[in-house]
């Protein structure tokens, strides 16, 4: 008894859920895909810029002697001037 309301639970649930996606989605228009790109560009550089601009600091920091200002270490030691 008690696999068989389990079993009806897990068919409505399940139902439920991919119902929506068995359904006719509609063709997104212009706008909704302009706006979408625009979004992803902004992750794009809201999370991909600090990595890139980090990584581009570590290398001039660590790998070139510039003059007695400029720090020159790598990334685990201290520097003073």
């Amino acid at each position: 008894m008690r696999i068989s309301q389990y079993l009806a639970a897990f068919i409505a649930a399940g139902t439920l859920i991919l119902a929506p996606l068995t359904q006719a989605q509609q063709k997104p228009t212009d706008e909704h895909v302009e706006k979408m790109a625009y979004l992803s560009g902004l992750d794009v550089y809201t999370f991909g810029f600090p990595l890139v601009y980090m990584e581009l600091l570590r290398y001039e920091n660590t790998n070139v002697y510039k003059n007695k200002v400029t720090p020159y270490h790598s990334e685990d030691q201290w520097f003073h001037n």
